[in-house]
């Protein structure tokens, strides 16, 4: 069809430029031929003169022969006329044919352009037959008309050539300039482009270079891309002018289709039979045998692969344009398209997968999975949102050919780890800042703005990027959350991931760059394409391998699985409850911390929110709650009280603690309430539930100091009473309620507290604005938005400067800080006012939770800690720290539905007030020992090894201490001093000492000392090498005889198991205690993190300081949880104390078979004095030293602590004889065996 107008509109650009000559110009003679003839015509005649027989014979015979002649030219100069007039006819007759032609084209436009619109709009088969129909007969007619106009061109053609043999030569030469092949091969070429069809940008290219070498002009190259065994070869070759008839081009650059277009065939067939310039009849010829030859649809030069449609960067390089002959197999096949499948670049940039879009029933339902096809189609970019990444598609795919139902190779997944494993920290080189993708400001770019070029081994997007559309196999998945509402979750796969915590699922942490990790490594799986079901899973799933494609959509990039993967192992759903439980203590506080998650007292979850803080938080002293509604729940009417929830979620509790104690109501846990009512509708949340903070607590163990409460817009603030004590305007009070910070917001509720006995402390309840509306973490904005950012920055900012004003007035103040803050602490501008402000620690750095177990929230990817503890210094550096354990009852629950609340609750320990304590030292038994009152072993949370029960009333008392203690008593007295505790002293004479031996030991070689590049010093789990143990036995057996009264070791690995072997080789069979007083030092996660790493060198700088022995630098205090050398000491010190509490005899003089020195000195004995209690202590090096030093610096008196050269290796030990007197604090010590040295 378009092959018939291509010709009729050729040769009608002749018929035109021949008209057109017929009119200016007419047939004739040449001026010669008339000027030859004029003077026989119209001359004189000659006089006459007398003419005989023979001359009047020969004129006659001249006058005869002239008009014959003349006659002759008459009648063929009328025979010339008629022929000139007749092909005037034909002339007209075919400029009238052209524009029947040319009406057809239209038509044919016409039709084509319905066509389009009818295949855009998802037209019906009947109207595309129909259409067909009448182009079938639109191309029939036209087909006939240009049979009749060839037959026109012919006989033209043959009156032409017969004139011109008959005529002048110079006929042929004008015939020849205005009719020749040039005009029409250009012309012809530039109709079909632009008026017949729909040609790509290389078949324009190829035009113009086929149309320039036809002109002859001057062109200095041109290179030509042609696909050939799937690679892509470059052909150059010179164009200048066309002087030769035997020009034929390189064979390689005319392609050869495996399929045709038959409407295409035609169209190429058509062009190229237009040429009749023999300088264009052996490349027509060529080209016609290699059409013929192989059925293709023509040559389509430069035609690409699906790896150049996807490119290298971000968005295809294709976008916009129309691409022809993709081939690929089917790998994967949905209800709104397909993806194809070619083959893998050498460069891993460039993804060979596609998705194709297509809802169309008659193009989905010729494809089948597996299938290798060719299509053509438009390359789009495609987004559902505008703030996600683009897609990249093939979208209106058409010419679409099968080549074989079932490919001889198989689509072959990409397997994520093996083949190619995904980046671990970030998600792309456009998240600058410190904090990486939890920058502040946000969104300063996007990435589709910028559409770098892809680093798909250093960044996550660009990972995923480079295998958009391909085929992947995600092996051995583990769930990170819970599905969806559309059944979707996350994974990550068997392969390198960072953060990965004891639940299998990711937390957010600091990576080794001190950036914010954002966990890339993860991807989400979508709804199954087959239409089968996703498994509902929980956090730690195991399910079995996943093989699907990858897609961009709805924010993030999903795996779309072939069919649903299955659970092959759950974990544990018994969650344990916490270790860290109230005690009757004057001192020590636990405090619970819960978000309970839009609470009503309808709401269905009340019951099991109040069996957590009953059976797994074991009712803590205090509880911060958060999202609190009023007695209506969301329902908006005006209501603003929550006396109704708190009582009723407060009954709740007592009936659950009750049930899960004694079955009494007796036993049971009746907490108090507290909170103050907002203004209705202004601290956001569920319209109508007016949500707020509010503490439940134990009025037998704290009360409020009294003092004028506050209401919702009444602003609280510290100040001094006549007595120098620290009080609040209003208690409880609110934290300038007024300031914008707070719009539209929980205000924070501040109350001051004080126990029995008389300690007093500070909490602030905060809920911080949320997180909702924030963009997807791997959306264009970079970095991600995080909505309210400023707002919750401006809120810590209110508090650190509300807290400040509290230890301006008392730089000792013990403040406790709560709640749902709604940020991660690694978005550290939001929580620098607390340090830079407050100078408050957090919780979990001060108990050294590991970092990977920092999570209380799951959302996406990652688990994640939104609600956090705070204290002030006086609560950090109190003796016995700060404990923390985060209670997993939501986020390790089986499904959604069996969660309490959104959040998991946490609970910590501490010691609430710094009051001196005195200690009452009673006399137990013929020893001189003091009280001691064990209870059950605990498990540790810091370490997971037994507690020791050495931890009696007495010990807790000690952990009150911050420094040195006191001076004892030197008399009896039970009158207590103002604000003391009551506890008293059972005094001796003055002259009373207190006796005791102590063998300081280092643990058995382990396996971090053999090989210390692979060990960390806080590697709890490092146990004994086979040397190791040879060593400890030894030890054991040398100590056979020699009289323990109990040993008191750290809990890591090695340590015990060296005391393990003292023990059971002892004949006194001492009993043996785990302390984590004796733990080696703490040199914090970023240390370890560097040393895991193997930057040994950044690493001791970190734990060290910029100190070196022996003049180290005491103060300084690792990152991330690290200990100084003075806090090591004060560690020492305590463990001193609490021998003497413990094991101490009481003795005016030394045993008589001694000869003492006055004074501290080496005083070598092999055996233990007889009357005097023997501890071994077994440890670490770090920590012996600073025990041992801890004895040699006590009468120092500049106060300067001296660093000695004691240095104890595997199993070494040392000696020591003490004696202390309580009433001046002296201490002297004798080496039995002095300590190893460097």
């Amino acid at each position: 069809m378009a092959s018939s107008a291509l010709r009729l509109a050729a040769v009608a650009r002749q018929t035109t430029s021949r008209s057109t000559i017929g009119a200016t110009r007419s047939f004739s003679t040449s001026r010669l031929l008339l000027q030859e003839a004029t003077p026989n015509v119209g001359a004189s005649p000659v006089p006459k003169k007398p003419v005989g027989g023979i001359r009047g014979g020969v004129i006659g015979f001249l006058f005869g022969f002239s008009l014959a002649s003349s006659f002759a030219a008459y009648r063929l100069l009328e025979e010339y006329k008629l022929a000139s007039a007749a092909l005037q006819a034909s002339v007209e007759e075919l400029q009238a044919s052209t524009e029947k032609i040319s009406a057809h084209v239209r038509r044919i436009e016409a039709v084509e352009k319905d066509l389009k619109a009818l295949s855009e709009a998802s037209a019906s088969k009947d109207d595309l037959t129909r259409l067909r129909a009448e182009v079938k007969k639109i191309y029939d007619g036209l087909h006939i008309e240009f049979l009749d106009l060839r037959s026109f061109v012919w006989g033209m053609q043959q009156d032409v050539h017969a004139l011109a043999k008959k005529e002048a030569t110079t006929l042929k030469h004008e015939y020849a300039r205005d009719f020749g092949c040039i005009p029409v091969i250009e012309f012809c070429a530039r109709f079909f482009v632009f008026d017949v069809t729909q040609w790509n940008t290389h078949s324009l290219q190829f035009i113009f270079l086929f149309t320039t070498m036809i002109k002859g002009y001057s062109q200095p190259s041109v290179e030509a891309h042609v696909p050939s065994r799937r690679k892509f070869v470059s052909w150059k070759y010179a164009l200048g002018p066309l002087d030769t008839r035997s020009f034929v081009p390189p064979h390689s650059v005319f392609w050869r289709p495996r399929r045709s277009s038959s409407v295409r065939r035609d169209a190429y067939i058509t062009w190229l039979l237009t040429g009749k310039c023999p300088t264009l009849l052996p490349l027509s010829s060529h080209i016609l045998n290699e059409i013929n030859s192989n059925g293709a649809a023509g040559f389509q030069p430069g035609a690409v692969s699906i790896a150049d449609i996807q490119g290298s960067a971000f968005q295809s390089p294709f976008a916009g344009q129309t691409v022809h002959n993709i081939t690929g197999i089917v790998s994967a096949k949905g209800d709104d398209g397909f993806w194809l499948l070619g083959p893998q670049s050498s460069d891993i940039r460039e993804s060979p997968g596609v998705r194709v879009f297509s809802t169309s029933t008659s193009v989905l339902s010729l494809i089948s999975v597996g299938s290798n096809i060719s299509l053509s189609g438009r390359v789009a970019e495609f987004r559902s949102a505008s703030d996600d990444l683009f897609g990249t598609e093939i979208d209106s795919p058409s010419s679409i050919v099968v080549l074989s139902k079932a490919s001889s190779t198989p689509a072959k997944p990409v397997m994520l780890g093996k083949d190619r494993p995904p980046p671990t920290q970030s998600f792309t080189d456009l998240d600058k800042g410190s904090d990486g993708w939890l920058s502040v400001p946000n969104n300063i770019t996007q990435v589709e703005k910028v559409n770098a070029t892809l680093q798909p081994t250093e960044f996550g997007l660009d990972f995923w990027e480079s295998l958009e559309g391909a085929l992947v196999t995600v092996p051995a998945p583990t769930a990170l959350d819970f599905p969806n509402s559309f059944g979707e979750f996350w994974v990550r796969g068997n392969w390198t991931a960072t953060g990965v915590n004891g639940r299998g699922g990711l937390t957010i942490t600091i990576g080794p760059d001190d950036v914010p990790d954002a966990n890339p490594e993860v991807i989400i799986v979508g709804s199954p394409l087959d239409g089968t079901t996703n498994p509902d899973v929980a956090v730690g799933s195991k399910l079995s391998d996943i093989t699907g494609v990858i897609l961009f959509q709805f924010g993030f990039y999903y795996v779309l699985p072939t069919t649903a993967p299955t659970i092959v192992s759950q974990p544990n759903f018994d969650v344990p409850p916490t270790t860290l439980t109230s005690e009757d203590d004057g001192c020590v506080l636990t405090l619970g911390d819960y978000n309970i998650d839009n609470m009503a007292p309808t709401s269905p979850t009340l019951p099991l929110v109040a069996s957590h803080i009953a059976t797994h938080l074991l009712t803590p002293d205090i509880v911060f709650l958060q999202e609190i509604q009023d007695n209506s729940g969301p329902t908006d009417d005006g209501t603003v009280s929550a006396n109704v929830t708190l009582a009723t979620l407060s009954a709740a509790i007592a009936n659950a603690s009750a049930s899960g104690n004694a079955q009494s109501k007796a036993d049971s846990t009746e907490y108090a309430f507290l909170d103050i009512d907002p203004v209705d509708g202004m601290d956001g949340g569920e319209p109508g539930g007016n949500i707020r903070q509010a503490y439940l607590y134990k009025a037998d163990k704290i009360r409020l100091v009294s003092g004028e409460p506050g209401g919702s817009l009444d602003a609280t603030q510290p100040f001094l009473d006549a007595s120098g004590q620290v009080q609040l305007t209003l208690n409880p009070g609110r934290i300038d309620p007024n300031n914008t910070a707070w719009h539209d917001s929980r205000k924070p509720l501040v109350a001051h507290w004080q126990t029995p006995t008389g300690q007093q402390f500070f909490t602030i309840n905060h809920h911080g604005t949320a997180k909702s509306g924030s963009s997807s973490t791997e959306g264009d904005a970079r970095p991600p938005v995080n909505l309210g950012v400023d707002q919750r920055t401006a809120q810590v900012q209110a508090i650190a400067n509300f807290t400040k004003s509290i230890l301006d007035l008392d730089p000792n103040a013990s403040i406790l800080i709560a709640g749902d803050f709604n940020e991660y602490v690694q978005t550290r501008s939001v929580f620098a006012p607390f340090s830079s402000v407050a100078q408050l620690s957090e919780a979990d750095v001060l108990a050294n939770i590991p970092p990977v177990e920092r999570y209380t929230y799951v959302f996406d990817q990652n688990c994640e800690q939104l609600d956090h503890i705070f204290v002030s210094q006086a609560v950090a550096n109190r003796a016995g720290g700060v404990q923390v354990e985060h209670v997993h009852v939501n986020n390790w629950a089986p499904t959604l539905d069996a969660r309490g609340s959104d959040h998991d609750p946490s609970v910590a320990k501490a010691v609430a007030d710094v009051t001196m304590l005195y200690f009452a030292l009673i006399e137990t038994n013929e020893r001189g020992s003091l009280a001691h009152h064990p209870r059950e072993d605990q498990t540790s949370p810091l370490v997971g090894q037994t507690r020791s029960p050495y931890l009696g009333e007495l010990h807790r008392q000690l952990l009150c201490l911050t420094t040195r203690p006191p001076s004892w008593p030197t008399s009896a007295s039970t009158t207590p001093s103002s604000g003391r505790s009551g506890l008293t002293i059972e005094s001796k004479a003055d002259d009373t000492y207190w006796w005791l031996v102590v063998s300081l030991v280092r643990h058995g070689e382990s396996v971090g000392n053999a090989s210390p590049e692979k060990k960390h010093d806080e590697d709890t789990t490092d146990p004994l090498t086979w040397k190791g143990k040879r060593q400890a036995k030894a030890l054991a057996r040398k100590w056979k005889n020699t009289r323990i009264e109990a040993i008191r070791a750290s809990p890591y690995s090695r340590a015990h198991d060296t005391a393990l072997a003292i023990q059971k080789a002892n004949k006194s069979k001492p009993k043996l205690e785990l302390s984590e007083f004796l733990i080696e030092r703490r040199t914090g996660f970023v240390a370890m993190e560097l040393f895991e790493h193997g930057d040994f060198e950044a690493a001791s700088l970190e734990r060290n300081g910029l100190g070196s022995f022996p003049n180290l630098d005491r103060t300084h205090r690792p990152r991330g949880g690290g200990e100084s050398w003075n806090d090591v000491e004060d560690r020492a010190r305590k463990t001193f104390f609490s021998l003497l509490l413990e094991y101490a005899k009481a003795a005016a003089d030394a045993p008589s078979e001694l000869d003492l020195p006055a004074d501290s000195v080496s005083y070598p004995l092999d055996d233990i004095p007889e009357g005097i209690p023997h501890v071994v202590i077994v440890s670490h090096n770090l920590f012996l030293c600073e025990f041992y030093e801890l004895l040699f610096n006590w009468d120092n008196a500049s106060g300067e602590h001296i660093t000695t050269r004691a240095d104890y290796r595997n199993t070494e030990w040392s000696r020591h004889l003490l004696r202390w007197h309580g009433r001046d604090n002296d201490l002297v010590y004798w080496n039995l065996q002095p300590p190893p040295e460097l």
